[in-house]
């Protein structure tokens, strides 16, 4: 979340600087950010890509 808002004062030569990463990945996160914000408004734990679960039941039992 800090590169984003950094993002948004700067542009995105000088955040992947600052922050020393990838211009594509800050691209990519500023992209994928919308999806953040709505999953982290709902209360979700999980934010970004989850793997289909195959044995629903048994991961169940294995939570618990």
């Amino acid at each position: 979340m800090k590169v984003i808002t950094y993002i948004k004062q700067f542009d995105k030569n000088k955040t992947a600087a600052h922050f020393k990463l990838d211009k594509s990945m800050i691209g990519y996160w500023v992209k994928a950010s919308t999806n953040w914000i709505d999953k982290t408004n709902r209360n979700s734990k999980s934010i970004g890509f989850r793997q289909k679960v195959f044995y629903p039941k048994t991961e169940k039992k294995l939570y618990d």
